[in-house]
């Protein structure tokens, strides 16, 4: 049956409703954790309802009414309980955090919370779900990552509330976008069907992508925004691509890793304009996204632990191997070698699809001489290597903390790739059997010729 381009869309369109789907369903069928923080969601979740009440907003309100109550220092947390209990009977306490002085607790009515906000030994009340069991939590704003992932979840749980589905939204709604945009991607450089419905399938196949665009962290937009400013670069829209590049920078350092590739591949003429396009627009992309950030702390705190302190941060190990998660450099990820696990009992490993990306690099090898007449998939391989090795050099530059699931931000750029490269073989497959069943015979006539030139010499 031969497709158009509406039935193309259309299965495409179908293939990432699933893909959501199963993204969904990972945590929430196969897991028991899908009503709870799952790993580094802690951080991001936290600091986003801190940034959110910060700002003079808190999370909208739903039944059954609950808020995590943080105590003052000297106060005593037994004493308190016990003044709950004799003075608030609607109110029920769920437990208590160990790593800090607070109190979860569940009210049948939403007025009593002003009641115990005046209670000398509360510090705040915090509306909506428990905050993670740490040390400080309530004063965490995870400063040494861009705040954009974050503004997404205060919007959402503003908008609609707090709970884990909530936080999770965005993530599943990119990750559906993501799959769509990377089959019509495809389907355009290739005006094939079949190679543009297999470039949004293929993102099925790897589950690294299932997993992340499942979870409330960070991973799910910088991936979203790096594979759109690839998608814009790559397509010729260089100024919209620089843009993107800044919003995938603001969503975590990392998106700015796509750079030094887009600059290799800049197809304006004049250094200026692939300064600005690629330079100048990301950074002020940047520093509007921050904007709110400074007017919250000032521009010297924003500077010192945004900037400063988050360049030292990615430059630096945190952990020690053995001293924390799986560490694994950045070639490891290609083979699945120490991941991270995101959940444990049952086992979560954030592993990518090592037989895709090892046929990236067979296939990159094997075609190295007939993809030149391709710009765009040209394009897209010195894109996705070169996002790639940014993660390189801040290994070589000191940061021996690296994780599997930052592969996340590129693993989608390799399933496409790998689409494109099977593309490529296809259409050049006479020509690459020719190639390579000469090519014993080429080298011998070059060796033949080297030997002849040396006995006459």
């Amino acid at each position: 049956m031969k497709l158009d381009s509406k039935k193309t869309y259309l299965i495409i369109l179908m293939i990432s409703l699933v893909y959501t789907f199963m993204s969904f369903s990972y945590y929430y069928f196969h897991t028991p954790y899908y009503k709870d923080y799952i790993s580094d969601e802690i951080w991001y979740v936290d600091s986003s309802r801190n940034l959110l009440y910060k700002m003079g907003l808190q999370p909208r309100s739903l039944y059954p009414y609950t808020a995590t109550i943080f105590l003052r220092p000297e106060a005593d947390v037994d004493e308190f309980l016990r003044w709950i209990a004799q003075n608030m009977s609607s109110v029920y306490v769920v437990t208590t955090l160990s790593k800090i002085k607070a109190v979860y607790i569940v009210l049948k009515d939403r007025s009593e919370v002003s009641i115990i906000a005046q209670n000398p030994d509360v510090k705040y009340v915090r509306e909506g779900y428990i905050y993670g069991d740490a040390g400080d939590i309530d004063t965490y704003y995870n400063l040494e990552h861009p705040p954009l992932g974050k503004y997404f979840i205060m919007f959402f749980i503003y908008l609609f509330g707090d709970n884990p589905f909530i936080w999770r939204l965005p993530s599943y709604i990119l990750g559906f976008l993501k799959v769509f945009l990377l089959g019509v991607f495809v389907y355009k450089i290739t005006r094939e069907p079949f190679f543009g419905i297999l470039g949004s399938l293929i993102q099925l196949l790897d589950p690294m992508n299932i997993y992340m665009d499942g979870l409330a962290m960070l991973e799910p937009y910088v991936s979203f925004f790096t594979i759109l400013a690839a998608i814009s670069l790559v397509i010729g829209y260089e100024t919209l691509g620089g843009v993107f590049i800044g919003l995938a920078g603001a969503s975590k350092m990392n998106g700015f890793f796509i750079i030094l590739p887009a600059l290799m591949i800049s197809s304006s003429k004049r250094f200026w304009r692939t300064f600005i396009n690629l330079i100048l627009i990301p950074l002020i992309i940047f520093l509007l996204i921050n904007i709110p950030i400074i007017g919250l702390f000032g521009y010297k705190e924003w500077w010192d632990r945004s900037i400063v302190g988050a360049l030292s941060w990615h430059l630096s190990t945190k952990t020690k191997p053995g001293e924390g998660p799986p560490i694994s450099a950045p070639w490891d990820w290609f083979l699945g070698v120490n991941p991270f696990y995101v959940t444990v009992n049952p086992d979560t490993p954030i592993r990518g699809n090592i037989m895709i990306y090892l046929g990236v690099i067979l296939l990159s090898i094997i075609l190295l001489k007939f993809v030149s007449k391709y710009k765009e998939i040209v394009d897209m391989t010195i894109l996705s290597y070169g996002t790639w090795l940014g993660y390189v050099i801040i290994w070589i530059a000191g940061n021996h903390s690296e994780y599997s699931f930052y592969m996340a931000q590129i693993s989608p750029l390799f399933d496409s790739l790998f689409v494109l490269l099977i593309y490529v073989f296809y259409k050049e497959y006479e020509n690459i059997i020719n190639f390579y069943i000469n090519l014993p015979r080429s080298v011998i006539s070059v060796i033949k010729r080297y030997l002849m030139s040396q006995r006459s010499s």
